[in-house]
């Protein structure tokens, strides 16, 4: 059988889920690329949503600068959410905050819908996850268990995105079977940049 099929090793043939080479698509892997944390209630997607659109309509506001994202009801209780940058002579975001997951040849980038980053979208299959809508999923999430908990009546819930070099670190999951399929072929996950988004829960007065 082996000669037959051509085989390097008797157990590639017989046990071919775990001896064979295998492939995964560029769509395969996007498809293993999600959110970690998420809002878990109709008013938290709310609030996500309207991060992610006040970073978009005012990401490059100069600072100092505070925009109010949300008012309203979360567990019973009256919040507020401000995106803010408190520091003098920066921007509301930072440089990488639009950038987007995409997978291009076995390797997860994320970039910039940027002229020099053309040809990788195009040949690429796009995850619809760019960091600021996955750092807006996480501040929502944890503002939801801040005000659940009660800690928002005491200390306002800030949440910062910074500098980020990992998936981790913007709140970006990869399915296992991905890593170790991008590892064993030395593809590369090259998910970093400034972002730089500051979110602010507070009790609404």
């Amino acid at each position: 059988a082996m000669i037959l099929h051509d085989a390097s090793d008797v157990r590639a043939l017989s046990f071919p889920q775990f001896y064979a080479q295998w492939e995964l698509s560029n769509m395969e892997i996007a498809g293993m690329v999600s959110m970690e944390a998420t809002p878990g209630t109709a008013e938290g997607a709310e609030i996500a949503k309207n991060i992610v659109r006040v970073c978009e309509e005012k990401g490059s506001a100069k600072s100092p600068c505070e925009f109010l994202a949300y008012r309203g009801p979360l567990f019973g209780r009256d919040v507020e959410v401000w995106v803010t940058e408190p520091e003098e002579n920066t921007l509301l975001c930072g440089p990488a905050y639009l950038n987007e997951m995409v997978v291009h040849e076995g390797s997860i980038f994320g970039i910039p819908r940027k002229k020099e980053w053309e040809t990788t979208f195009e040949e690429g299959v796009p995850t619809d996850i760019r960091f600021l809508d996955a750092f807006a999923a996480f501040a929502a999430r944890r503002i939801e268990e801040a005000t659940e908990k009660g800690e928002m009546d005491k200390k306002d819930c800030e949440v910062k995105a910074r500098i980020v070099r990992s998936g981790a670190d913007i709140n970006v999951k990869i399915e296992e079977v991905a890593m170790r399929y991008i590892t064993s072929r030395k593809k590369k996950i090259d998910i970093r940049g400034p972002v730089f988004i500051t979110v602010v829960g507070k009790k609404s007065l």
